[in-house]
């Protein structure tokens, strides 16, 4: 990023501070700390930040029109669908995801990237599984890009539904990490994903839906929770951290049954992604895991009597979180690789908290009930 757009972000990020008043509250609070964040991740995201590989435009792709269009009105047509239901959920929702949509955008420009190892992997499974299909460097360029804006999208949909904006928090405390950023030039994009989107599918599993729209969410969760499996074995434990802090209902009943298959299948069928390896130094992970440890630890001893009001005889989508949390924090001991997944976790679980806080102090019934 150049000179003339960090003076414009910081300009503007000054401006808006000293209009902030003590008695402002959330309308002026939540655009200046997304435009903290925002800054925070454009100085990232510059070229040295960047995970190293060939420059798109040396590449060896061939481009088609008729491809080119498609896969852009695919994308525009899933940014506005977005767009529209998160305008419906929180103040400021749509506005901070269109605005990371952009950052994605300009990562996808100014980035050397050219995902072979995804196309190997692709095509490696495609042949276990007895296809002959033979996908294009250009088909896979696409769904590596398409999978990295489903990653970002549903990190508003771990945030409560009723501040999806707290997504963008989730959103610039993890891809603002250069390790983070590392493992998405591997096949864990994939595994990285399929475990957002679980996050952001389980978060909807206490609120109440149609059964059509219960079947529909409990096959997609099973399906989401065998992908993160074939590429981190101890995604097995999901669903049992499903069954100890969700209440009981068919929804869950139809997940439980179609998971356990699904491991069954990769295991029998040796449907593994093999990632491959990116080397994790406990030095730099402790650093990347401060600023998501730091909130999590301020709000644990600074909001403990809020907390502990909200977790209360509570069951949903933050005790999950909390759970999943813990576990992957051991598994982290002895295994650093699954850096990504804590670090999205304990980005997430804060983000929830933040709002079951905020919802306490302002006297809002729903925090206790788990819904938030």
């Amino acid at each position: 990023m150049g000179p003339r757009w960090t003076r414009l972000f910081f300009n503007n990020f000054f401006n808006l501070s000293a209009e902030f008043k003590p008695g402002m509250g959330q309308k002026g609070f939540v655009p200046m700390l997304a435009l903290i964040t925002f800054t925070a991740v454009l100085l990232s995201l510059n070229y040295a930040n960047v995970p190293k590989g060939a420059v798109l435009s040396d590449a060896n792709v061939t481009f088609s029109h008729t491809n080119l269009i498609l896969f852009g009105g695919i994308y525009i047509i899933t940014v506005a669908a977005f767009t529209y239901h998160l305008g419906r959920r929180g103040e400021y929702a749509d506005v901070l995801y269109v605005m990371t949509v952009s950052l994605l955008a300009m990562w996808a420009l100014n980035s050397k990237t050219q995902p072979i190892w995804l196309q190997e992997e692709l095509s490696n499974l495609i042949g276990r599984l007895g296809l002959h299909l033979n996908p294009s460097p250009e088909v896979v360029l696409y769904l590596y890009f398409y999978t990295i804006l489903l990653l970002a999208t549903s990190t508003f949909y771990i945030a409560p539904r009723h501040s999806r904006e707290l997504g963008f928090l989730i959103f610039g405390m993890t891809f603002s990490m250069p390790l983070f950023r590392e493992f998405m030039n591997s096949t864990e994009l994939v595994g990285i994903a399929a475990f957002s989107i679980t996050l952001a599918l389980s978060s909807s599993f206490f609120s109440y839906s149609g059964p059509l729209r219960a079947g529909l969410e409990g096959v997609l969760l099973a399906i989401s929770t065998v992908i993160v499996f074939s590429v981190r074995p101890i995604a097995v434990l999901i669903p049992v951290a499903l069954i100890l802090t969700f209440p009981r209902k068919k929804r869950n009943f139809l997940y439980l049954a179609l998971a356990p298959v699904g491991f069954l299948m990769v295991q029998k069928n040796g449907l593994w992604l093999r990632p491959k390896f990116v080397p994790v130094s406990l030095e730099d992970a402790i650093i990347q895991l401060l600023l998501p440890t730091l909130l999590f630890t301020y709000l644990l001893i600074g909001k403990s009597k809020a907390i502990e009001t909200g977790l209360r005889n509570t069951r949903g989508p933050t005790p999950f979180l909390l759970f999943l949390t813990a576990v992957y924090a051991i598994g982290f001991v002895y295994d650093r690789t699954i850096f990504p997944y804590l670090l999205l976790l304990i980005s997430s679980v804060s983000a929830r908290i933040i709002y079951q806080v905020r919802t306490l102090e302002k006297g809002t019934t729903g925090a206790r009930a788990g819904v938030y």
